[in-house]
Order: C-alpha cells, then structure tokens, then sequence
C-alpha cells in the first residue's frame, strides 16, 4: 500500500509515469527524501507560529500623549463694585470727616439733582470753607484695575479757588478745578488707571477743600472697578 502511494505521489509531482529504469529503490528513496522535506517544513511552519506568538506576547505599547492648549482664563467684564460704593447701605464702610458737619452721605430726599443710582450718594463742599474727606480701604482686583465712579460739579464760584481731589494713599491721581466754568451739568463718569497698585490693598480718598466766598459742591456715586478706561 505504501509502494502504491509513492508511486502515486511520484506522477502527481512529476506529472510523468516512472522510467523503466527506475527501481523500486529508487522510488523508496525519494519517498524518504519527501519526508524529509514534509518534516522539515512542518518544522519551520511550528517555529515561525511559536515566534510570532512570543512577538505577539512580549511587544512593548508606547503611551500615546496628546498634548492639549491650555485654556485662558475668562475675563469677568462686569464692573465689580466697591464696598458700598454705591452708597446704598447709608453710611457703611465709608470713613466720612467734615469740619462743619457730621456727614457727606446723603439721601434722596436732600438732593438737589437727580441720583445717579438708587437713593444714596455723597455731596461734598456746600460750605464755604468746608474742609472735608471721604475714604476707605480697598483691593485693586488683578484682572479689574481700573477705578470708576461718576460726579456732578455745581459751583458759582471763580476757578483757582475751590478743589476736589483724588487719591490713591498718598499719591495724588486727580484735581478737579470747583468753578463755574467747570460746571458739568450732569452726570459724569471719570476712570483712573491704578494698575500701579494691581493686587495691593490701597486707602482711596476723596477730598474737598472750599474758600470763603461763592459756595461749590461736588455729587459722587457709583464706585467701582472695571477691566479698561473704557466707560
């Protein structure tokens, strides 16, 4: 039976009947020979699977790292106001000096212009030689250095001769002129630079001084801070 599918194997291979000078040795040999090459692919088929496996096995997988933008910090645009700086919890937080008399925050029912906001503000002057200041401690936000409020000057007097002014501690920031001529007839808003002071805790003051004769007052509300010098 072996001989006979050798012999097979042999035409399906060759394609051709076996010479007559073939033996039966012959034929016994190259099956020998055919195993040989059977077992030797077999061979080589078992160590290629048994290497791919221990590649499979033992590879090594890099992290994969994403890198991402940080994201920027959103900006409040809204104005942050000062502490009671609208004036709405009366007398609050504010220092108030006067040498003629106790108080500069007033009520609706005293003023003689319409309220900025709601129904408090400051006036200061009035008086002819009113000496009077108005202050309190605040933060400088980071992100919202710039001071803003609003005032509204009334004066009959000359120029050179009444001032308000505006400080940030000991440094002076602004000096309005208490005159006629400076009259402003509404509401106006004034903006200050203080990022010097980004960050720090800072004694704002309002100060006015008054001569005499002729009598000049000034209106504030609405203290607060905002991110630009836009108004």
């Amino acid at each position: 039976m072996r001989m006979i599918f050798a012999f097979i194997l042999y035409i399906m291979i060759n394609g051709v009947l076996p010479q007559e000078t073939i033996s039966i040795t012959a034929i016994l040999q190259w099956e020998l020979k055919m195993k040989k090459i059977i077992l030797v692919a077999v061979f080589l088929t078992v160590l290629l699977a048994f290497g791919v496996s221990a590649a499979l096995a033992y590879q090594t997988y890099l992290p994969v790292i994403s890198h991402q933008a940080t994201p920027t910090p959103t900006v409040n645009p809204d104005p942050i106001a000062l502490p009671n700086g609208d004036f709405e919890q009366g007398h609050e937080v504010w220092n108030e000096q006067s040498n003629l008399r106790d108080q500069v925050i007033i009520s609706q029912d005293q003023f003689g212009v319409p309220v900025h906001g709601g129904e408090w503000a400051a006036l200061m002057g009035i008086y002819n030689n009113a000496d009077e200041q108005l202050d309190q401690t605040v933060f400088v936000p980071p992100d919202h250095p710039y001071l803003s409020f609003w005032l509204w000057i009334i004066s009959v007097d000359y120029c050179n001769y009444d001032f308000a002014y505006v400080y940030a501690g000991t440094n002076r920031i602004d000096k309005h002129d208490l005159c006629y001529d400076h009259n402003t007839n509404q509401w106006v808003q004034k903006v200050y630079d203080l990022r010097a002071y980004s960050g720090q805790n800072i004694d704002l003051i309002i100060s006015v001084e008054t001569d005499a004769t002729n009598q000049s007052m000034i209106y504030l509300d609405d203290f607060e801070f905002q991110t630009s010098l836009n108004p």
